[in-house]
């Protein structure tokens, strides 16, 4: 029993985890990410409560620390023994939901200003910012349930129940707030699933036909945006129709390089932003060598070079070398130190 409400919380962490490296990069796969995910999520919860196990069969530990499993109840604890509970349950459960407090604001930080810097671009009218206000206001108490700080609830609950027991009303809040904990996964239902989108793609599928599910509306420009930047598939030879043009990439002598990625009219204002803000992050890494993730794109004839695993970007400069020969170089620098895994990209580029 320890080790599943164990989970639960460590599973929010991953939530939480997850909502902040979201927007601005992917650096694995799906499967590599969801597979880090659940080593850290089950396999603490299981580490504690076999540690919890063996200390309790230990006799040199005093007793007044000891888990006491199953003495008096089914959990931890005797009967009038709330240390052990303190220490075994609850003291790690007001660490994670202390670091899940921490992912929630960074979460709310990041959205906030890549928010920002999309509608610097954009000319919105009182009502779009009337509806854009609502929609943050909306993703806001989203995460706020989903990342279950409402089990800070819980805590708060116990505390007044143990050490507050002058007070007549510590039974009441704590009911209220058991009542709400309960009830967690009701909210998590409505809010993601008692929506026209499902409704529309169970009808679609009761009829035989395979849903195009769109759960997201709002963010799609979001999620269009990182697919742009992910998934790109490694070519030698990649022809893309540019402004009359057609440019011949090809692969690097000294680097394996994805093919081109050439982004939507539509999506300009969004990818504009968002490279704007990738940008500024800095990273420490000082490797001096040229990254196999790299690849590049075009934005309306400019040139950009990217990075999957850290999710940078810097506009790259075409330079001609040779005779029909051009090169494609960028240098990525923050206070004169690389902070991409590659220092510097070169690829010889063709204009037939």
């Amino acid at each position: 029993m320890t080790a599943s409400f164990l989970a639960a919380f460590t599973w929010l962490n991953v939530i939480g985890y997850n909502g902040i490296v979201y927007i601005n990069r992917e650096s694995l796969g799906r499967r590599k990410r969801f597979l880090l995910y659940s080593c850290y999520a089950w396999g603490l919860p299981l580490f504690s409560s076999l540690f919890i196990f063996m200390l309790d069969s230990k006799k040199f530990i005093p007793d007044e620390w000891l888990p006491h499993l199953g003495e008096t109840t089914c959990w931890i604890g005797a009967q009038n023994d709330n240390l052990a509970k303190v220490i075994y349950f609850y003291g790690p459960l007001t660490i994670l939901l202390t670091i899940n407090v921490i992912f929630f604001i960074l979460t709310l930080r990041n959205y906030s200003r890549v928010k920002a810097s999309i509608s610097k671009l954009s000319s919105f009218t009182s009502d779009q910012l009337d509806k854009a206000t609502k929609t943050k206001v909306r993703i806001t108490l989203k995460l706020f349930i989903v990342m279950g700080i409402t089990w800070i609830f819980e805590v708060i609950g116990f505390f007044s129940k143990t050490y507050v027991i002058s007070l007549n009303w510590h039974v009441i809040i704590f009911t209220v707030f058991d009542m709400i904990n309960c009830l967690h996964g009701m909210f998590i239902f409505i809010l993601f699933v008692v929506k026209t989108d499902v409704y529309r793609a169970l009808i679609k599928k009761f009829n035989g036909h395979r849903p195009h599910l769109r759960f997201h509306r709002r963010s799609q420009k979001t999620n269009d945006l990182r697919n742009i930047f992910k998934n790109s598939r490694s070519v030698n030879s990649t022809s893309t129709q540019f402004h009359g043009l057609t440019q011949t990439l090809v692969t690097a002598a000294n680097g394996q390089i994805s093919g081109s990625n050439v982004c939507k009219n539509y999506l300009l204002q969004s990818v504009q932003p968002i490279l704007n803000h990738t940008c500024g992050l800095k990273h420490k890494a000082i490797l001096k060598r040229r990254c196999k993730d790299c690849f590049i794109y075009a934005i309306e004839g400019r040139w950009f070079v990217g990075c999957k695993t850290f999710g940078r970007h810097k506009q790259a400069q075409i330079v001609k070398k040779e005779k029909n020969t051009w090169m494609l170089t960028s240098v990525c620098q923050s206070k004169k130190r690389p902070w991409c895994l590659f220092n510097e990209f070169s690829s010889h580029l063709c204009l037939s």
